[in-house]
C-alpha cells in the first residue's frame, strides 16, 4: 500500500550565490526629442563659441587665438559633463536557497496503526503493523525524499500538536558541484550526520490544531523564498481555528501546500465514553444520577455493555455495582445518554469508573478510550441557611417554609 501521495517536482529555485559588479552610468535623455534637443543645443553653442573667439581674437596672433579657444572648449566640455552627469554604480545581487518546510503531526493519534487490522487477524504480520508516526519516521530517512529536496532547497523540520515546535532540525542546500566531488567515504559520514528521527518526533500531543499552527507557521517563515510547505499527518484535526483560513493565508502568501496523509482512509471502530455528567458533591443519603455520554464509530446497531464501577478508598480494584445493556445507534459518532441512579451508603471519596465491555470491542481502535473515571465527595455536614428580608414577603414566607 502506497502510504504518501507523489510530490510535484517544480518547485522554486533559488541559488545561494553572491555577485557584485560595477558600472558608469549616466544622465542621458530618456526620449529621441530629448536626444535631438540636447544635441542641436551642444552643437549651437559650439557654434556661438567658436564665432566669438575667432572674432574677439581677430587682431592677436595665432597662438592666442587657438589659446583662448582651448580654454573656452575645456568650459564647454565640462559643462556637458556636468550635463551627462557620469556617476559610479555599485550593484549587489544575493540569491538565496529555496526553502521548505515539513511539517510532522506529533499528537497521540500518531501512534495508532498506519492500516486498519481485521478484528479477526491473528497472523504475526497483521499484529505488527507500524504506527502512523514510524511510517514518517521511515519516508524521512530511508526514502530520498530529503535527499531530492535538498539538490534544490533548504529544508527545515517542524513538529505540531498543540503548540508548533520548530525548527527541529534544517538540512541545508547541497551544491551540485560539490555533490559530485564528493568520495564514497565522505558519503557515508555524512550520512551518519541524519537526525536521530525516533527522538525528535514523539507522537505525545493532546491536541491537533492543524489549522491554527499552520496558519501560525505560514506567518513566522513566509517570504519570497519559501517554496512550500509538506504537512504529515492523520487529518484528526481536533481542536484550534478551520484549515480554511490556514488554505486561505497560504493562497494570500502564495504557499504551496503539500499534505501528505498517514493511516487508513476507513475510519476505525471506536467505543468512546467521552463525558461523565455528575455532581463532585453530594449529601449523605441523598440520591443522585450519573450520566455517561457514549459515541461510537463504525459500529452500527451492535449491542454492548455500558458498566458502572465504584471505588472507596481501602479496596485495591474497583467492583461493578450497575450494568446497561445499550444498542448503539446506526448514526456514526451520535451521543448516546446512559444513566445511573445512586444513593450513597456511606461518606468519604468515592470514585466511579464507566466502562464499555462487549464482543463487539474486539475491533475497537483504541482501548484507552472505553472507560472514564469520576469522584463524588460524599458528606453529612448540615446545611446552614441564612435568610434575610425586610419583612414577612410572599418569597420569605415560602423560603422558611421549604426549609424550615
Amino acid at each position: 500500500m502506497n502510504y504518501f501521495a507523489s510530490l510535484p517536482t517544480s518547485l522554486i529555485l533559488a541559488a545561494d550565490e553572491t555577485t557584485a559588479f560595477r558600472s558608469i552610468e549616466y544622465d542621458t535623455p530618456a526620449s529621441g526629442w530629448g536626444w535631438l534637443l540636447l544635441l542641436g543645443g551642444l552643437g549651437l553653442v559650439l557654434v556661438l563659441s567658436f564665432r566669438t573667439v575667432w572674432k574677439d581674437s581677430v587682431e592677436l596672433s595665432l597662438f592666442w587665438r587657438c589659446w583662448l579657444a582651448v580654454l573656452r572648449l575645456g568650459v564647454i566640455i565640462a559643462l556637458i559633463a556636468i550635463v551627462f552627469n557620469p556617476h559610479e554604480r555599485t550593484q549587489k545581487m544575493s540569491f538565496r536557497p529555496s526553502r521548505v518546510a515539513v511539517l510532522v503531526d506529533t499528537s497521540l493519534s500518531m501512534r495508532h496503526p498506519n492500516q486498519l487490522v481485521a478484528a479477526n487477524a491473528s497472523s504475526p504480520a497483521s499484529r505488527n503493523v507500524v504506527s502512523r508516526m514510524e511510517a514518517v519516521e521511515k519516508l524521512l530517512a530511508d526514502s530520498p525524499l530529503i535527499k531530492d529536496l535538498q539538490k534544490n532547497h533548504q529544508v527545515s523540520i517542524y513538529s505540531f500538536d498543540k503548540t508548533l515546535v520548530g525548527p527541529l532540525h534544517v538540512f541545508q542546500k547541497q551544491d551540485s558541484s560539490e555533490e559530485t566531488s564528493k568520495s564514497a567515504s565522505e558519503k557515508q559520514s555524512s550520512g551518519t550526520e541524519q537526525p536521530d528521527w525516533n527522538t525528535l518526533l514523539q507522537p505525545q500531543g493532546l491536541e491537533t490544531r492543524l489549522g491554527e499552527l499552520l496558519g501560525q507557521l505560514i506567518r513566522e517563515i513566509n517570504g519570497s523564498t519559501l517554496s512550500g510547505i509538506i504537512i504529515a499527518t492523520d487529518g484528526a484535526s481536533n481542536a484550534g481555528t478551520d484549515l480554511l483560513s490556514a488554505n486561505e493565508a497560504a493562497k494570500e502568501s502564495k504557499v504551496r501546500l503539500i499534505p501528505l496523509g498517514v493511516g487508513s482512509p476507513v475510519q476505525p471502530a471506536n467505543i468512546q465514553i467521552s463525558k461523565i455528567i455528575a455532581p463532585t458533591d453530594v449529601q449523605f443519603g441523598d440520591g443522585f444520577e450519573i450520566t455517561a455520554i457514549v459515541q461510537a464509530v463504525g459500529l452500527p446497531g451492535k449491542n454492548i455493555t455500558i458498566e458502572l464501577l465504584r471505588k472507596v478508598p481501602g479496596e485495591s480494584e474497583p467492583t461493578v455495582v450497575d450494568t446497561r445493556d445499550v444498542l448503539l445507534p446506526t448514526e456514526d459518532s451520535l451521543p448516546l445518554d446512559i444513566k445511573f441512579e445512586r444513593t450513597p451508603a456511606e461518606e468519604g471519596e468515592i470514585g466511579y469508573i464507566v466502562r464499555a465491555r462487549g464482543n463487539q470491542l474486539a475491533s475497537d481502535a483504541n482501548a484507552m478510550d472505553n472507560e472514564l473515571a469520576h469522584s463524588v465527595n460524599v458528606f453529612s455536614r448540615p446545611t446552614r441557611v441564612l435568610v434575610i428580608a425586610g419583612g414577612p414577603m410572599r418569597d420569605y414566607r415560602f423560603a422558611r417554609t421549604m426549609l424550615y
